[in-house]
């Protein structure tokens, strides 16, 4: 027969084995418990997600489609205005005209890098490249320059550096 002082030892250490996977059964019960929320958390992300993508795309079309009329209205005001800046106007009538059409140009650019932020938000930018006449691009802008000229006296001309190249590709 065993001595009761190893009885007592062994008595004892059984009810820390069971105390112990008491505590590894609720420990493994809690894991249980926080995945399942981690896994209602995550369907709950997903569903806002879903729901702030569909906002962002609306807000997206939106803001193209708003910027879209504004810049077709604002092409109109600055081809009336480009009219009545090609009629014979007094200084200080003609002075505001070019301020019109100047501020009409800022703000159509403005619209416009509104209208390409809106395309690539909703992943619809595409940029292509084209062959460019460097030339031809200092020719027009000339030719847009000279109705601004202040005096008829001044001339604007371009200079064509000789190592220029005649045609080099650009991102649109």
């Amino acid at each position: 027969m065993i001595p009761a002082k190893i009885e007592d030892v062994l008595l004892h250490n059984r009810t820390n084995v069971y105390k112990y996977i008491a505590q590894l059964h609720q420990k493994r019960n809690d894991i249980f418990y926080i995945k399942k929320e981690i896994v209602a958390q995550n369907l709950e992300l997903e569903r806002l997600r879903k729901i702030a993508d569909k906002a962002n795309e609306e807000k997206s079309c939106f803001f193209a489609m708003i910027s879209h009329e504004i810049k077709n209205s604002l092409n109109c005001i600055l081809g009336y205005s480009t009219i009545v800046s090609s009629e014979k106007l007094n200084d200080n009538l003609s002075d505001h005209v070019k301020n019109l059409i100047s501020a009409g140009v800022n703000l159509k650019n403005i619209v416009t890098n509104i209208i390409d932020l809106s395309c690539l938000e909703a992943g619809k930018l595409e940029l292509a490249t084209e062959l460019l006449s460097l030339k031809e691009v200092m020719k027009n802008c000339e030719k847009e320059l000279q109705h601004l000229k202040l005096n008829e006296d001044v001339k604007i001309v371009y200079i064509v550096p000789e190592n220029l190249p005649e045609f080099m590709y650009v991102v649109k």
